[in-house]
């Protein structure tokens, strides 16, 4: 994983972190990251998910069942974050910014802090994924309390 810079977006750097560490059955070429809903990160993620040695798109869109089809990685900004279960789809990666219960059906639940971001991981959601998560980020979830 690259060094982040030091005033870099503290989502940007987790978000990055935990596709870094995820594995889909087949490698998706450009990895397709959609941002629904509102948040204070949207130009930040937009502008700054890259990942060495691949290709990403990042767009925001509306929460629509037949938008994220076109989607790898689905953030949800503000509100939305309860809509992870009704939307999401097999081998797509989910991330929400305001379910810190983690109770909304996303794999991996964002606790926004200033400076700071740690996360609530959903195994139900990742069991479900068809997605492979590094143990890494699973003991790093553990330590923070957040395995369900």
């Amino acid at each position: 994983m690259e060094i982040a810079a030091p005033d870099e977006d503290p989502v940007v750097r987790s978000l990055r972190g935990i596709i870094s560490y995820t594995r889909w059955p087949a490698t998706p070429f450009p990895l397709r990251l959609c941002v629904v809903g509102e948040t204070p990160h949207l130009e930040a993620i937009l502008a700054g998910v890259r990942l060495p040695g691949r290709a990403v798109t990042a767009r925001q869109i509306a929460p629509d069942p037949v938008a994220v089809r076109d989607c790898d990685v689905l953030y949800f900004g503000g509100a939305t974050g309860a809509l992870a279960a009704g939307i999401s789809q097999p081998g797509m990666l989910t991330v929400s910014e305001q379910d810190a219960a983690c109770r909304g059906g996303g794999m991996f639940c964002l606790r926004v802090q200033p400076g700071r971001v740690s996360f609530q991981l959903n195994l139900d959601a990742v069991a479900r994924s068809g997605l492979r998560i590094d143990p890494k980020v699973l003991i790093m979830g553990r330590g923070m309390g957040g395995l369900q």
